[in-house]
């Protein structure tokens, strides 16, 4: 049975993150569902276990790293499960994106040693713990060595998100 968990920071920064999710998805359960994912446009940090996992977007097939940054991808798109994958992810702000997924012609961007100190030692871990308490936990000491500073526009970004969730998306373009 397909599982997911929701937690949300209380650690870091709520002006950058979102929420966490993790869960087990099974591919004899999604195959026949498609696989296509209902997507909220926010870009989101995963972690994943299994190695033989892909995306198909836009009618091309492509490997997924453990740790990688979802970023923009062409809908429809769905995973390719063989068996299951077990993952964890981070939810990015709309306005925080750019911190994590600066390449509009890239929708999955790898996250490694090289380009994030940590990133393979917190993904071999987080797969250790059993709980989301003991995941977000960890997760977070990660984070929290990192700052993330709020620009001008990020904050004018922000409020007007803030705005759009206010009204439950009921706006015009000339308020």
């Amino acid at each position: 049975m397909n599982t997911i968990t929701i937690a949300y920071p209380s650690q870091v920064s709520t002006d950058i993150f979102r929420e966490y999710h993790s869960g087990e998805l099974y591919g004899s359960e999604v195959n026949p569902n498609t696989g296509i994912m209902v997507e909220d446009g926010l870009c989101e940090i995963w972690f994943k276990r299994e190695k033989e996992v892909e995306l198909e977007s836009a009618g091309k097939r492509m490997d997924l790293f453990n740790a990688f940054v979802f970023g923009k991808v062409a809908l429809p798109y769905k995973l390719i499960i063989p068996e299951k994958v077990t993952f964890f992810a981070i939810k990015i702000q709309p306005w925080a994106t750019w911190y994590f997924d600066n390449d509009p012609n890239n929708p999955i961007t790898q996250l490694s040693e090289e380009e994030q100190k940590g990133v393979d030692q917190l993904s071999k871990e987080l797969f250790q713990k059993v709980s989301m308490d003991e995941r977000v936990k960890l997760v977070e000491e990660f984070l929290g060595q990192f700052e993330f500073l709020m620009t001008e526009e990020m904050i004018l970004c922000r409020e007007l998100c803030e705005e759009i969730y206010m009204r439950k998306g009921m706006v015009k373009v000339n308020e």
